[in-house]
C-alpha cells in the first residue's frame, strides 16, 4: 500500500489536499485494509483534527487492532492528540 505511505508523507510536507486524496483511494480500493484509515486518521491529526483522527484510527482498528494500536502508540503524527482522552481510551485499552 505505497499509496497509504505517501499519503502520510505528502501530509507530514503541509500537502493536504493531495494527502487526503492518496487516502481515499487507497481506502476505496481497499476498504477492508487498515492502512487507508490508519494514514487518513495520521493525516487528521497532523491537523489537529481530533474528531476525524479517532473515527479514522477507529476504523483501522477494527480491522486490526494489535498493529495499529501497536503503531499509535509510538508514532509521532498523533503526537498533537496524544494526550486527548479519547485517543488514549481508543489505543491503550485492551481488547
Amino acid at each position: 500500500m505505497l499509496r497509504a505511505n505517501r499519503g502520510i508523507i505528502l501530509a507530514r510536507a503541509s500537502r493536504y489536499t493531495e494527502a487526503l486524496i492518496e487516502c481515499d483511494r487507497v481506502i476505496e480500493q481497499a476498504p477492508n485494509h487498515e492502512i487507508g484509515y490508519y494514514a487518513k486518521a495520521c493525516y487528521h491529526a497532523l491537523q489537529d483534527e481530533v474528531d476525524l483522527a479517532i473515527e479514522n484510527l477507529q476504523k483501522a482498528i477494527d480491522i486490526k487492532p494489535r498493529l495499529c494500536r501497536r503503531e499509535a502508540k509510538h508514532n509521532p503524527d498523533f503526537d498533537r492528540i496524544r494526550d486527548n482522552e479519547r485517543f488514549q481510551e481508543l489505543v491503550y485499552r485492551e481488547g
